[in-house]
């Protein structure tokens, strides 16, 4: 887990470097004192932003975790899920039951203060870590598949957290996360379930 959460890091911070040479010449790029290999929120706004599709596209017979790879959108959720080994299971598994997963993109993500797998703390034991990234995970994952909008709400892997999209009241025919007020940039069908890309992360 130590190593792979080093090599997510670096990919975080390769990643910063890359979306501040898109920023225009003489923009200082701004880092929070805690980090400074994480951009402040803000840094990256209106850069990686997938536009909102019109409706599912189909994957084929691709799986969650094959759809997950070959759109790399949301590269660094997709780095965590594979970290741990029942998440990698869930969205590689065909055959069962669907599963509906709520995927930040990664300049959602490279917005946070603070990385999911670090704590407010400090702490950085590799048990703590493994924690964060579960509890991270399991916030964004509903065990089942959804109507579009939703009803009523739908519990997540995390104890407590239920979830509901709902029509983006501002927006004909796209959707929001709620709690949060959380966009849904587009949405994937898979054989196995369905990916809705955020431009937000959820808090468990």
């Amino acid at each position: 887990m130590r190593r792979s959460l080093i090599a997510l890091t670096t990919i975080l911070a390769a990643s910063s470097f890359a979306l501040a040479s898109q920023l225009p010449l003489g923009q200082p790029m701004r880092h929070p004192p805690s980090d400074p290999s994480f951009p402040q929120p803000g840094a990256f706004a209106g850069i990686d932003r997938p536009s909102v599709e019109g409706g599912p596209v189909r994957a084929g017979g691709a799986t969650l975790a094959e759809a997950l790879t070959i759109d790399r959108k949301a590269a660094v959720w997709w780095d965590y899920a594979r970290d741990v080994s029942s998440v990698t299971a869930r969205l590689s598994a065909r055959g069962a039951k669907d599963t509906t997963i709520l995927v930040p993109v990664d300049s959602a993500i490279m917005r946070l203060p603070r990385k999911p797998h670090q704590s407010p703390d400090g702490d950085q034991t590799e048990e703590t870590m493994k924690k964060n990234v579960e509890k991270f995970l399991s916030a964004h994952i509903i065990p089942g598949s959804i109507d579009l909008p939703m009803q009523e709400p739908a519990q997540t892997l995390l104890d407590g957290l239920q979830i509901q999209v709902v029509p983006d009241g501002e927006n004909e025919g796209k959707w929001k996360v709620q709690p949060g007020d959380i966009s849904v940039l587009s949405v994937k069908q898979a054989s196995n379930g369905r990916i809705l890309y955020l431009d937000g992360v959820i808090s468990g």
